[in-house]
């Protein structure tokens, strides 16, 4: 997805305020003036200072473990199809436009497949930009990278505008994290 477009979906995960272009790799705060990186055409919407110490952890080990997997292959082993199956079959697949896995990783799988078998608008955010940088390669070798976002954020900071998303998932992330506030920042997005 182009990055103007991804804009349209995106505010500041600290103050809630629109997001600008400042430049082709730079994203800007209207407000406090954040400015953000885009990495390989992936938004960087966190700042090293505002993660907390889990979150710091889980930064440094997912990128480590996903700097291993390959963007090359595309493989949806069965514990995958059957998940996927579990998250597409609880709700009728025309009544969703907008999609968003947290915590999707490397594959991106969940976000690729929503628009292969359902066509939805997708978005993939994981904590680890190596995540992310996989996955949107994969995507495109998929030809789904038009309907798909991929950016980097903490699931305590979701960089989403209110009331965004028709449908949520969250495959293994809960216990990856101290507290619940993802679930009232997902709350606030679907």
């Amino acid at each position: 997805m182009q990055l103007a477009k991804l804009l349209k979906f995106l505010q500041c995960p600290y103050c809630g305020y629109p997001l600008v272009l400042n430049g082709p790799k730079i994203i800007r705060c209207s407000d406090c003036n954040t400015d953000y990186s885009v990495i390989g055409g992936v938004p960087v919407l966190m700042k090293e200072d505002h993660l907390n110490v889990q979150e710091k952890k889980q930064q440094i080990w997912f990128n480590t473990h996903y700097s291993k997997f390959s963007d090359e292959k595309y493989l949806l082993e069965n514990w995958r199809l059957s998940m996927l199956d579990r998250i597409f079959s609880f709700v009728p697949k025309n009544k969703i436009k907008y999609y968003l896995d947290i915590g999707c990783g490397a594959t991106g799988y969940t976000v690729i497949e929503a628009v292969k078998r359902n066509n939805w608008l997708s978005f993939g955010v994981d904590i680890s930009l190596e995540a992310m940088l996989k996955a949107k390669a994969l995507a495109q070798k998929n030809k789904v990278s038009d309907k798909t976002g991929f950016l980097v954020c903490s699931a305590e900071h979701l960089p989403f505008r209110n009331d965004v998303f028709d449908y949520v998932s969250a495959v293994s992330l809960l216990e990856h994290i101290e507290n619940k506030k993802p679930l009232k920042e997902i709350d606030g997005i679907a």
